[in-house]
Formats: structure tokens, C-alpha cells, sequence
């Protein structure tokens, strides 16, 4: 008897992590913050479904598992900001994204469960921008599945905006009028953030 994509899921994919089912790789994220506290989320790559990694991890991936995905990857479509989900192949989907926010707006990539990258508005007039970790148990159930995070995360300040705290890998200078807070994230055990006053 033929078994879905879910009946074949194990303790390897049971932490909180990987249960959400996806999986950020290759990926360009991007946070461009206006001067008046509105922001642009972008995100360029790939969304890899943990689950068809586990499936094919242990050869277990039927084509019936296949167009289980490839219907996971139309509900993608529905979800705002999606501009284009193209199916790769063995799990994995192209997409690019972008979403628009007002000033005080929150925001979840992909989701308030599956906070992959987060812009929170707080009550003091502050920005928080942070992606995602993974704790060590999940870096080591992704490395046997074969997957992998791994990316560039930006988040550009304008200048008039106060930085309160943050850990980019890397700062550069956006013309005259703004600063690149830069983050290399590979297999991140230690999550991206930035708080920003407005």
C-alpha cells in the first residue's frame, strides 16, 4: 500500500524547525526600510519541502509523494506577496516574493508559526528584523536529509533611522542616504537581528 508524503515522516523531522515543513536555500532576503518606518520584505530562491527531502533521503519518494508537493507548491501561490513559484524538481520550488508594509506593521515570512524572517513593529517606535536558527539537533537532522540554509539576508537602514543594536556580518554605505546591514547565513545557529528606532 502506498504511503503519503506525511506517513513517511520520522522522528528526524519531529523538532519544531523542521516540522514546519520548509526550507529556506540558496535565497537573497531582503528588508528595505523607508524613512517613515514603512518597509519592502523580498525574498529571491528556494523554498525546500523538509518532508521530500526525508522522503528522498531514504529513497522512499514516489511519485505520488511528487504531486503532493506540487500541490503543496500551488497553495504557495495563494499566499500574499508570492509573485511566482516555479517547481525544480525532488521537493524544491523557485519563488520570489515581496511584500509591502506600512509603518507599525508586522510581518512574518512565511507565516506567524513559520517565522523564517520577521519585522516586528513595537510599541516603543522600534523595528525588530531577525531570521531564523536552527538549534544543533536540527542542524544535524538537516545535514542527513541533505539540506542545507544558506543565503545573504540585507536589511538597509536609511540614515535618519537610529540603530539601537545589531550583529550584520557586514555594514556598507547605500549612496548618501542609507546603510546595508549585511548577513552571510549558513546553517545559522545563531539568529540575524537588528532593532531599528523610528
Amino acid at each position: 500500500m502506498k504511503r503519503s508524503l506525511r506517513g513517511i515522516l520520522i522522528a528526524v523531522v519531529a523538532t519544531a524547525f523542521l516540522s514546519s515543513c520548509w526550507l529556506p536555500e540558496d535565497f537573497d532576503a531582503r528588508v528595505l526600510i523607508a524613512p517613515d518606518g514603512s518597509y519592502t520584505f523580498t525574498y529571491e530562491g528556494v523554498l525546500s519541502n523538509v518532508l521530500a527531502l526525508e522522503a528522498i533521503s531514504k529513497d522512499a519518494f514516489t511519485e505520488e509523494n511528487d504531486a503532493e508537493v506540487r500541490e503543496q507548491g500551488a497553495e504557495l501561490k495563494k499566499e500574499p506577496g508570492f509573485t511566482a513559484v516555479d517547481y525544480l524538481g525532488r521537493g524544491r520550488f523557485k519563488v520570489s516574493v515581496r511584500l509591502d508594509k506600512p509603518a507599525g506593521k508586522t510581518c512574518h515570512f512565511l507565516s506567524k508559526d513559520i517565522k523564517l524572517f520577521s519585522v516586528e513593529a513595537g510599541e516603543d517606535k522600534t523595528l525588530s528584523v531577525t531570521s531564523f536558527m536552527l538549534e544543533e539537533n536540527d542542524l544535524e537532522s538537516l545535514r542527513a536529509i541533505g539540506g542545507r540554509t544558506k543565503g545573504t539576508f540585507t536589511v538597509q537602514v536609511p540614515n535618519k533611522l537610529k540603530v539601537l543594536s545589531e550583529n550584520a556580518d557586514k555594514k556598507q554605505k547605500e549612496g548618501k542616504t542609507a546603510k546595508n546591514y549585511i548577513w552571510n547565513i549558513d546553517d545559522p545557529l545563531t539568529a540575524a537581528k537588528i532593532v531599528v528606532r523610528l
